[in-house]
């Protein structure tokens, strides 16, 4: 292998840690969603007819969201890979904003049938997260968000509402607690570096 290919490769493999790195500061950003998405299905199910727990709920997380992006942005490098997920990620937000507010809206999508694209979305893009950041952490929670999808559409009740709820303490609390844990352990080693 001569030398310019191999600097390539090298070039390649620290965008790619730099990239799963940068996903260390988003940690918080999972969390706060998957709590806002439990108080709002939890919400919505003790209220059933309700037209506020959904649209209010998100409305604060976006809020916070937004706040805190622009209060503690994110400082580190800003890489063709971090470009790439930012892209992902704000492609879902935005395709999960539109099928919730506005499908809701019309009536033409049904709440069980808007948790599943929902989870289905997740999948996407956490496989796509993970196949860009060679990172099986990202891939395990596509295939929790794919199975957790498929299985709300034969339960109902109590299994659904278990199941929703576990893929959202998985797949976005906890995994953003440690992506969180990641981060200040990254941040840590750079300050004693």
């Amino acid at each position: 292998m001569n030398v310019e290919l191999s600097e390539r490769l090298d070039l390649i493999e620290r965008m790619i840690h730099e990239g799963r790195s940068s996903s260390y500061y988003y940690g918080w950003v999972s969390v706060l969603w998957g709590i806002g998405l439990l108080v709002a299905y939890f919400w919505d199910q003790a209220a059933p007819g309700a037209r506020y727990p959904w649209p209010l709920v998100m409305g604060v997380c976006g809020v916070i969201n937004v706040l805190v992006m622009k209060w503690h942005p994110y400082e580190g490098k800003t890489t063709w890979v971090t470009r790439a997920l930012t892209g992902l990620w704000a492609a879902v937000g935005i395709s999960m904003f539109l099928i919730g507010f506005l499908g809701a809206a019309s009536r033409a999508v049904t709440p069980a049938g808007m948790r599943f694209v929902m989870f289905m979305l997740l999948g996407c893009a956490y496989a796509a997260s993970g196949h860009i950041l060679r990172w099986r952490l990202q891939q395990g929670c596509a295939l929790l968000w794919w199975g957790a999808g498929v299985a709300l559409l034969y339960l109902s009740g109590t299994g659904q509402h278990a199941v929703f709820a576990a893929a959202v303490l998985v797949g976005m609390v906890l995994q953003g607690v440690y992506l969180m844990i990641l981060e200040r352990r990254n941040k840590r080693h750079d300050t004693h570096a």
